[in-house]
């Protein structure tokens, strides 16, 4: 099914884990394409699509949205492992233009504690507080972490509207629907926290829907 907008398509694959059967409905003759490929040791999904663009893997459960499970870009073929479990869930690929971004000193894909330059200063605090560095995760590249220059760019909408080419040129509105709701996000956001006087650093992912397991 080619989506309105010229660039996309979108395969489904439901399947179904019950009692060891596994049925599963794919449409033909297309690309991209997503199979299950089942044997002894491993359940799999297949990809096989554009070489030229980036394909990502969503599921869901019932009633809930759309959520990504992986993505990846220049592969014409590509396999992910999933679980038996015993539950239903429905599989899909999609396929875009991979975002491209020009490199800019705002941001970087590493970081380098406890020296980070990216890491935030105290805002007017007279005592050390939790520091962060955020950073946005883009669904069709999601292989790659954008870490914003947190001294700079206080929140992720300043630093995304005039560097990440999906988010150029949107309202602070259309940058939270696109970013906070499972299945109409265009970019994941979140922040490396790090911890006054110790070595402790955690991972935060924002959002205004609960995040399923295989997310993380």
């Amino acid at each position: 099914m080619k989506h309105s907008m010229g660039f996309r398509f979108l395969i489904i694959l439901s399947v179904l884990i019950c009692f060891g059967v596994l049925q599963q409905i794919t449409i033909a003759d297309q690309n991209p394409t997503l199979d299950v490929i089942n044997d002894s040791d491993s359940l799999n999904l297949k990809v096989v699509g554009d070489s030229q663009k980036s394909q990502r893997i969503e599921f869901k459960s019932d009633y809930s949205p759309w959520a990504l499970l992986t993505s990846d870009t220049g592969k014409s073929e590509w396999n992910f492992p999933i679980s038996s479990s015993d539950q239903r869930r429905i599989f899909r690929v999609v396929e875009s233009v991979r975002p491209r971004n020009f490199n800019h000193s705002s941001w970087k894909v590493n970081l380098d504690f406890p020296e980070e330059p990216f890491l935030s200063e105290n805002l007017g605090e007279s005592f050390e507080v939790v520091k962060w560095v955020k950073f946005t995760i883009l669904m069709d590249d999601s292989n790659k972490v954008y870490f914003q220059d947190s001294r700079k760019y206080l929140f992720h909408y300043d630093f995304a509207k005039v560097r990440l080419k999906p988010f150029r040129g949107m309202t602070a509105e259309e940058f939270n629907d696109s970013t906070l709701y499972l299945g109409r996000q265009k970019g994941i956001l979140g922040a490396v926290l790090v911890a006054p006087y110790s070595k402790e650093y955690a991972v935060q992912f924002i959002g205004q829907d609960p995040f399923p397991k295989e997310m993380t």
